[in-house]
């Protein structure tokens, strides 16, 4: 039985979205950071969130990897059981984990990290060498004056919601009715390398971008 199995994947599955939830957090205290204090004194600060979002970006692609494994594995069990043949279902399952975890890229080129890079101010160069006209943002030195733009209206997000697999954010309203109307959706942003075909379990509210458009909508003292 697969029972056990499945639920660890879907443990995991629970637990990305924590860890999403977690990149927000520290995307928020950036900001808060940033906009208190400056130079050197927040420097070492600084160095501590990227390093804390590289560390949840690994988890992310581990859990990722894992989930990816477990569905390849779950095949190749049952054909080999069908077919009578015996195997180190340890091993195997190892070196298909192993694989997956190839495939995942470089920390440093997730998204989560590029916005440390953003609000922070730090690595201009290289935000601005990696980062296309897909995005979808518009960055200015005030963080508040923002801009998100989704990807199939063109107009500004009211509700954001975050891609779990690629990062690219859009408005809720607009994604749901592309999803629901679309045979084969996938990320609506230009160029996006994420090919994987998306649904709604895909998507998790960007609980730092609607922190922003929510202080915006404050009037003014």
């Amino acid at each position: 039985s697969f029972t056990p199995f499945d639920m660890a994947v879907d443990d995991l599955k629970r637990l990305n979205t924590y860890i999403v939830q977690g990149m927000d957090m520290i995307r928020g205290v950036a900001a808060d950071l940033c906009g208190v204090a400056s130079g050197d004194s927040v420097n070492e600060d600084v160095e501590v969130l990227k390093n804390c979002t590289k560390s949840l970006i690994e988890e992310e692609y581990n859990t990722a990897s894992f989930v990816e494994a477990a569905g390849q594995f779950k095949i190749m069990a049952r054909n080999s059981t069908e077919m009578g043949q015996q195997s180190d279902w340890k091993q195997e399952f190892s070196s298909t984990y192993e694989a997956a975890k190839q495939k995942q890229g470089d920390a440093a080129n997730h998204m989560a990290y590029k916005d440390i890079l953003r609000i922070t101010g730090g690595g201009e160069e290289e935000v601005s060498s990696s980062q296309g006209a897909d995005d979808g943002i518009i960055m200015t030195e005030d963080l508040g004056k923002s801009q998100w733009k989704d990807p199939i209206t063109q107009k500004d997000i009211e509700v954001p919601v975050k891609n779990k697999r690629c990062g690219h954010v859009y408005d809720k309203g607009s994604i749901e009715i592309y999803i629901k109307g679309t045979r084969h959706p996938r990320c609506p942003y230009l160029g996006c390398a994420n090919k994987t075909p998306l649904n709604m379990r895909d998507l998790v509210d960007d609980h730092f971008i609607a922190r922003i458009l929510s202080e915006r909508s404050q009037p003014k003292d």
